[in-house]
């Protein structure tokens, strides 16, 4: 390796070490690595934090694009985040500039908090600085970190050993490109997968950091962005909100088995559901029956390139070769996080080492005789039936199983049995039993009687929702051997076509659905169909009626108008326009009093008309009006009606009034006496018929007292109030006279 003269002291020493450590086999390894691809990385994580993505600037051409993902964990307190360049492009901008890492304090104690002092910022590129002094040492005690150190300053980066140039040709130009262009993917490739099984290297390297400053009382939220500069990288953000008590709990590695194999026993566990937690696992072994147990490999386990199992597509394939036929053993696993952390141990599977069974049964066909039975035939090696106790058929509805036993003890010589004739559409193995109890079976193959019976309409449908919107829906199951699972139908207005609320199959009796309690309707429709494995649909089940709590309290009454009159007064309003209305308020209080007191509570939805009489004069009163609806909920509150009741008159003004009928010249005469000593403004003649209510008709000066109408209708009856308006404002009682013309 030449090493750049440009190159710090120290650089130049961590390079000669860890170019001696890859020559010491790392490289190898590596080559394995990139041919099999960094899928365990971080950056190929399913549940990174989400990003703000900026595209490029269409008239910058230099501009260059960096993502970032990032994922974080919390323990006693401290918040270890690990953040990654998604692609070698990014990893080399990352590892030029940097990345920021921002935190703001948001909420103390519940309490949103602002403030530019709530923020702290750290530059990553300075933590790559910082750790140029440890580079030197720790690569002599950690791969990883030889690795890291390698993919950081080494001058070249080739670990591909079947592509190194051949004697007497010199690569061209195109090549040189491609060349460096495969040099910074293994880089990326090979220092994300160092940081990926190495939280301190990970730190080391600028791709990691630990917030030791943390308050129990406190929530913070972090960004990661590249510290470029903003006219050479447009970068994504990164972003995490995370509180110090939040504790990362670390899932199990589930459905662990041991099976014995040839001079070896194969190991296998899900991954499936937790590969977006661990990278590798530590596996270890029991010889003692599960008193000690002591780890298989010297470094956590990862899949990269295991052979696949076909029957477990997302299982972790571990093989023990170092066992002794007939010992039993007890083996369990443990995954290693990203951020170095072990997840709890697995449940222990126990197994003993057996000779293995050479031949695989293969199921040859299926057939149906005359009378319509099903029967299986397959192939097995004639030599090596003296070695078996004979076969077993197993079934499963799905392909993946688990299979159950449905025709045991099967002569070693046999090569067919008869199905029994009530099993379903499905999937059937054939299984060879050894002396020893060690079994090989055969590939599934689909077992699909004919079949064009529906299943039975579901029986015993009920449901019932809480004030929250959620909806439990329970039946009863069918009975159909061959039932596949159920659909769910809902319909929000009684009699429409139901909607599908299941894409595919819901294989419970049990459904639980979530309904907008904004929606107005309060009751909603609900029914269910069964499916068999032909996909053979039932009827409807009987539509039931869920009832919506109400949660809306109803619209309120409004006032429309209102008169003063001496001592009351009429009011009138638009009533509540909701169906469930209850009960109607109407509330009234002094103007200088604390509580209001009920004027009038009834459950007529037809009023719209009050008037108080339980007034005193010249006083200053509030009103207001309510409902409820059937549920208890009372209307919001609405605008308060003020109002100044007259004052009571203590003697009449007007009285006496006289008529006299002229039907010839077609008037009518008015005359009234005034009371003497009272100061009259002006005198308010009303007027009204057997079909108009009275109104003012007309207003005469205070000293009048008489009045010609002769504005009048043959055969009507007439009727008039006249009042006085005195000079301080108050108003005289109204004396009615009727009048037949």
């Amino acid at each position: 390796m030449v090493i750049n003269k440009r190159y710090p002291i120290v650089i130049k020493k961590i390079i000669k070490k860890t170019e001696m450590k890859m020559k010491r086999g790392l490289s190898i390894i590596a080559v394995m690595l990139i041919m099999i691809g960094h899928n365990n990385s971080l950056v190929a994580q399913k549940t990174p934090a989400k990003t703000n993505a900026t595209g490029k600037n269409p008239k910058t051409t230099t501009t260059v694009h960096v993502g970032i993902q990032a994922i974080y964990s919390v323990r006693n307190r401290q918040i270890k985040i690990r953040w990654a360049p998604v692609n070698e492009v990014s990893w080399r901008m990352a590892m030029k500039y940097g990345f920021i890492i921002e935190r703001r304090t948001i909420l103390r104690d519940n309490n949103i908090l602002t403030g530019a002092d709530q923020i702290r910022s750290f530059v990553s590129y300075q933590a790559i600085k910082d750790s140029l002094k440890y580079w030197e040492h720790i690569i002599e005690i950690n791969d990883n970190a030889a690795v890291m150190a390698q993919a950081l300053y080494g001058e070249t980066f080739d670990v591909d050993l079947n592509n190194a140039a051949k004697p007497g040709k010199v690569p061209g130009p195109g090549a040189t490109l491609l060349s460096k262009a495969e040099e910074n993917k293994q880089r990326f490739l090979f220092g994300m997968y160092a940081a990926d099984n190495d939280y301190p290297v990970a730190v080391l390297a600028g791709l990691g950091y630990t917030d030791t400053a943390t308050r129990i009382n406190e929530k913070y939220f972090y960004r990661i962005y590249s510290a470029g500069p903003k006219a050479l990288v447009k970068s994504d953000t990164a972003m995490l909100f995370v509180s110090p008590l939040e504790v990362s709990e670390l899932p199990q590695a589930s459905d662990i088995s041991a099976e014995p194999s040839s001079k070896s026993i194969v190991l296998s566990w899900d991954m499936g559901r937790t590969k977006s937690y661990y990278n590798g696992f530590i596996v270890q072994r029991s010889t003692d029956g599960g008193t000690t147990f002591r780890n298989l490999t010297n470094k956590p386990y990862t899949s990269l390139g295991q052979n696949s199992n076909p029957d477990l597509p997302s299982a972790v394939i571990f093989t023990d070769t170092a066992v002794t036929e007939g010992a039993s053993y007890k083996y369990r696993v443990a995954g290693i996080s990203v951020f170095g952390e072990r997840g709890p141990w697995s449940s222990i599977a126990t197994c003993k080492s057996l000779p293995l069974l050479e031949g695989v049964p293969g199921i040859t066909g299926l057939r149906m005789n005359a009378a319509g039975i099903a029967g299986v035939s397959w192939y097995f090696e004639d030599s090596i039936r003296k070695k078996i106790n004979g076969f077993e058929i197993q079934y499963a509805p799905i392909t993946e199983g688990p299979y159950n036993s449905i025709v045991k003890n099967i002569e070693p010589a046999a090569s067919s049995a008869i199905l029994p004739d009530t099993l379903a559409a499905g999937y059937i193995v054939v299984k060879a039993i050894s002396t020893e109890g060690i079994s090989r079976t055969s590939f599934p193959y689909l077992y699909q009687p004919e079949d064009s019976i529906p299943p039975q309409s579901p029986t015993g449908l009920t449901g019932v929702a809480d004030s929250n919107g959620h909806v439990v829906l329970k039946w009863l199951p069918n009975p159909e051997k061959d039932l596949l699972g159920y659909k769910v139908f809902r319909t929000m207005n009684k009699g429409t076509e139901y909607a599908v609320l299941v894409d595919t199959v819901w294989y419970n009796t049990t459904y639980y659905d979530t309904l907008d309690m904004r929606l107005i309707n309060n009751k909603i429709y609900y029914s269910v169909s069964a499916l068999d494995f032909r996909h053979n649909q039932s009827s409807l089940a009987k539509g039931i009626e869920v009832l919506k709590p109400d949660v809306i309290p109803p619209t309120a009454p409004v006032f429309a108008d209102y008169k003063l009159s001496d001592g009351k007064v009429d009011l009138e309003w638009v009533n509540s326009t909701d169906d469930d209305v209850a009960e109607f308020f109407l509330f009234r209080k002094l103007a200088d009093a604390n509580g209001w007191d009920t004027v009038l509570r009834t459950k007529r939805k037809d009023l719209t008309r009050y008037s108080d009489d339980k007034i005193i004069p010249e006083k200053k009163y509030s009103y207001r009006i309510a409902v409820t609806d059937e549920a208890g909920h009372l209307s919001p509150e609405t605008k308060t009606l003020t109002v100044i009741s007259l004052p009571k008159l203590t003697r009449k003004v007007i009285d006496n009034i006289e008529t006299d009928v002229d039907r010839e010249k077609r008037m009518i005469y008015l005359r009234w006496k005034l009371s003497e000593g009272i100061a009259i403004k002006s005198i308010e003649i009303f007027r009204g018929d057997e079909k108009e209510p009275l109104n003012l008709y007309k207003v005469i000066g205070g000293k009048v007292n008489e009045l010609l109408d002769n504005e009048l209708l043959a055969n009507t009856r007439y009727k008039y109030g006249i009042r006085a308006m005195l000079e301080n404002g108050q108003y005289s009682e109204m004396v009615i006279k009727e009048v037949n013309y």
